[in-house]
């Protein structure tokens, strides 16, 4: 006979459609778990290593939390997050979502692209939700995505191809999505997930500045399926990732002053 507390968790799972996969365990001993689609399994993953170990309580444990498919409109104030100023993030039917903006206030400059850009993302009260680092440079250093606890939730790497720039997402060691351009405009991106399937689409709208610098002022970034909640994050990290690799090229390209 079940209790009350299993029969509204039984409801719960029920009511939740969630994809199967790897998820943060719930229980928080090991770093992930995987959920086959219905329940938790016994098989948890540790540094990239899996060993089997049964939860402590199997009929208390909550589904992964997942993020409805949604699409989010990132707004950029004049001079965008690169140069310190905020800008707004709201849902399509124009609810607010929360704000972006990078602390340090960097100006355009000839080093741009040696410097470390850190974007703090906030709720609409206020409260951090992740932070995103990118560390710059003339090396393939991967951008880290922490949690408001600075737990790291993933890592994203870019790589650029002969006509196109393209971010994989890591989630611990596994790779969970690969974001491509379909040009070096940056204008129009897709990303799949490790099984091929879509899971978000980019579009963007750049200013038409007179200088011809402009960039992305509108970006649109559209979940395609329902995600776990830190990977909805990492994959909304690659907007600031893409966004701060313009705005690095365009700098070191202006004339010094």
């Amino acid at each position: 006979m079940h209790s009350s507390g299993e029969a509204r968790l039984a409801s719960v799972v029920e009511s939740v459609v969630v994809l199967a996969g790897w998820y943060p365990d719930p229980e928080g001993k090991h770093e992930y778990r995987y959920w086959d689609g219905r329940a938790w399994s016994d098989n948890v993953a540790d540094a990239g290593q899996s060993v089997v170990a049964p939860l402590a309580s199997p009929g208390q444990v909550a589904p992964p939390v997942v993020v409805p498919a949604t699409t989010l409109v990132f707004d950029e104030a004049a001079g965008g997050d690169v140069k310190g100023a905020p800008f707004d993030i709201r849902t399509l039917d124009g609810a607010s979502y929360g704000q972006a903006r990078s602390p340090q206030q960097s100006a355009f400059s000839g080093n741009m692209s040696l410097k470390t850009i850190v974007t703090e993302v906030r709720d609409p009260a206020g409260t951090l939700l992740f932070t995103h680092s990118d560390p710059g440079g003339l090396g393939n250093k991967p951008d880290v995505v922490s949690d408001a606890k600075g737990r790291e939730l993933g890592r994203l790497q870019v790589h650029v191809g002969f006509d196109s720039v393209g971010v994989d997402v890591f989630a611990g060691a596994q790779l969970v999505a690969s974001v491509k351009s379909r040009g070096m405009l940056l204008a129009e991106f897709g990303g799949c997930d490790v099984a091929g399937v879509d899971v978000v689409r980019y579009t963007t709208r750049l200013r038409d500045d007179a200088d011809f610098s402009g960039r992305a002022d509108r970006w649109w970034v559209e979940t395609l399926v329902q995600l776990p909640e830190a990977q909805h994050t990492l994959l909304l990290a690659t907007v600031f990732t893409l966004n701060a690799r313009q705005d690095r090229s365009r700098a070191t390209r202006r004339p010094m002053m």
